[in-house]
């Protein structure tokens, strides 16, 4: 957790009774991944494997639906 680097203002700059409210600090956070060249219909048993059923749900409706390819 670190301190939210937002500031607040007021856009006509007047002063608000009892001040501004502090803002909830922020989680900072990085995302990593790979990229592949394997279909997602490649990918569905390692996806069922790791209990990613969600992801596999909306693949599977996306296919069905003819959005992508097998």
């Amino acid at each position: 957790m670190q301190d939210n680097p937002t500031r607040l203002v007021v856009a006509d700059g007047s002063s608000v009774p009892g001040g501004l409210p502090d803002l909830q600090p922020i989680v900072q956070f990085s995302i990593e991944t790979r990229l592949s060249s394997a279909t997602a219909s490649e990918l569905l048993p390692l996806l069922k494997a790791n209990d990613a059923l969600g992801l596999v749900n909306r693949i599977e409706t996306l296919t069905e639906q003819g959005v992508i390819r097998p």
